[in-house]
């Protein structure tokens, strides 16, 4: 089960934007040494429902989600140093232990916290200071 539905065409577009992001952004530091991470504060589930009903209810190839951040984030090659997801719902962060079996060269650098979004930004950057 995902998380509640919500955003519309521009939270894809928002994804999509990120995720190109993320590669440039891996490529250009990539032969440097600099240790990256990528930290999301509010990581959901991973992935994102999307209404099926109208023209496309049929359609039995049509994706019932789109990737989120979380997901997207470890697509990207090359890969982050470690990846730290932040979610408060208990639930939520049970789904996002799942992406270690869905990414699992990846899963030793995937952390995963349960807990509020400013304390774990606050906390965060004190242990990366």
């Amino acid at each position: 089960m995902s998380q509640m539905s919500f955003g519309g065409i521009h939270t894809e577009e928002k994804l999509q934007v990120l995720e190109k992001y993320l590669a440039a952004y891996q490529t250009v530091l990539k032969n440097t040494g600099f240790e990256t991470i990528f930290f999301d504060a509010f990581a959901g589930t991973g992935e994102i429902p999307v209404e099926t009903g109208g023209l496309f209810q049929d359609v039995e190839e049509a994706e019932p989600f789109i990737e989120g951040s979380a997901r997207r984030a470890l697509a990207v090659d090359p890969p982050f140093s470690s990846y730290v997801f932040v979610e408060k719902s208990k639930r939520k962060a049970a789904q996002l232990e799942r992406l270690r079996a869905d990414f699992p060269k990846l899963a030793d650098r995937i952390e995963i916290e349960r807990a509020d979004a400013n304390a774990a930004i606050q906390e965060f950057c004190q242990r990366t200071d």
